[in-house]
């Protein structure tokens, strides 16, 4: 009897009807942030990310075939789409800049903003001094020679014709304000898939959702562009980036309510909560 109740239970969140209410309690509650949003985004770009063009991002992102986005804690998704916007970035998933993602934890869907390889170029490029930063793939029947020592450097040929094979390494360049030789890194495929992120992505609640099944290849060019950050004068911006996204990982893991309270943006999460819990008043199919 209790399989058949969690059996029905299961099938009337996948009702038309209900996703139908998801839907428009994601759209209000998004309409409802708009003066956060507002307030959110970064001197400059108030054109580009208006409350309107935000909602119809997030919507555009949460209506995609297999999302499971409007299942997630509504406090979470509008957690990460102010951290989307406080940081400049699309947080539509479109232009790779980042990503809303579902993780699970504890029973249930939590939205987390992972950050993607356009995302990380154009944060690390907004302190001035990076001339230059780019990434790239490398096949098997691409030629690479990578010298490492007191004359590093590293030189790659793609095979411009015919097929270049299995995707087998990546790594980044970077070109320094001021002169000197250019700063670089490699990985291999295999240390790509021992990274933090790599490995939640592929624990978490639906992988096939995760920007690293759809985008691996950006994904890994963003990897090795964060291990080399470690030697480059990155922005305030990007660290802010790392540093949400590890602490959404963490929270991921841990509880299913993040202390929102205690950080300083706590009219916006205010306001959130008071949105998701009344998304959590979803009416059952017997209402």
């Amino acid at each position: 009897m209790m399989a058949e109740d969690n059996d029905q239970r299961a099938s009337d969140a996948k009702s038309p009807e209900m996703i139908h209410h998801k839907k428009g309690a994601l759209f209000h509650m998004l309409e409802g942030m708009g003066a956060f949003f507002k307030a959110a985004v970064p001197p400059g770009m108030e054109r580009v990310f208006t409350p309107a063009r935000i909602t119809r991002l997030v919507m555009a992102a949460a209506s995609q075939p297999g999302s499971s986005l409007f299942d997630c804690n509504p406090q979470s998704v509008g957690r990460c789409v102010g951290q989307a916007v406080g940081l400049g970035l699309d947080p539509g998933g479109g232009t790779g800049e980042c990503y809303l993602v579902p993780f699970r934890s504890r029973g249930q869907l939590h939205c987390q903003l992972i950050i993607g390889y356009r995302g990380v170029v154009t944060l690390a490029r907004r302190n001035g001094k990076l001339l230059s930063l780019e990434a790239h793939a490398v096949y098997e029947n691409d030629q690479l020679d990578v010298r490492l020592g007191t004359e590093s450097h590293i030189l790659h040929r793609p095979k411009l014709l015919g097929d270049r094979g299995e995707f087998v390494s990546v790594y980044c360049v970077a070109h320094l304000e001021g002169g000197g030789p250019p700063q670089h890194d490699w990985m291999s495929i295999e240390h790509v898939k021992q990274s933090v992120g790599y490995i939640k992505a592929e624990k978490g609640h639906r992988p096939e959702e995760s920007p690293w099944r759809k985008h691996f290849a950006e994904m890994a060019k963003k990897t090795v562009i964060l291990r080399a950050s470690k030697l480059l004068p990155i922005s305030p911006d990007l660290a802010e980036a790392m540093a949400l996204e590890a602490e959404d990982h963490s929270e991921a893991g841990s509880t299913d309510e993040p202390q929102e309270a205690q950080r300083p943006n706590g009219g916006m999460v205010g306001h959130i909560q008071a949105q998701a819990d009344k998304l959590r008043k979803l009416p059952s199919k017997s209402d």
